[in-house]
């Protein structure tokens, strides 16, 4: 099973992950996303698919958007535009701008997972280290 979270607020503004949807194959969950007009999978598919789909560190790509999530507070990424707008401003060049709760630091790191090559972005161990980094010098 697979499971589709989504980041919910409290009256009290606190925040939490709650369950959106439950698939039960990995080409379900991107049936669902492929044809539903909010979903980020249709948004990121064709800058994905310029690359090559062997390059270790593509999945970064979408590590960046989900710690973007989380630090715009479960914000959808490029909630103004159409999905073709979306890709076209990201073949453009423009990338998601920093969120408020992000430090310089932060954004930098997911930045960093937006390279426009694929393997210019950071491996999983490389973001791992930035982060520990970056908490070591935030606490």
């Amino acid at each position: 099973v697979i499971r589709h979270y989504v980041v919910c607020s409290t009256p009290q503004s606190q925040y939490y992950l709650a369950e959106k949807h439950l698939f039960s194959t990995i080409p379900e969950l991107i049936n669902y996303h492929q044809h539903n007009s909010a979903g980020l999978i249709s948004r990121l598919k064709y800058p994905v698919s310029q690359q090559n789909k062997n390059a270790p560190s593509t999945a970064g790509l979408g590590y960046g958007v989900l710690m973007w999530e989380i630090y715009s507070l479960g914000k959808m990424p490029y909630e103004r535009f159409t999905n073709s707008e979306t890709a076209e401003h990201i073949a453009q060049g423009l990338r998601l701008y920093r969120p408020h709760l992000a430090s310089e630091k932060v954004y930098t790191i997911m930045y960093s997972c937006w390279h426009e090559k694929a393997d210019e972005r950071p491996t999983f161990k490389i973001l791992l280290s930035n982060i520990l980094d970056v908490m070591d010098e935030e606490s």
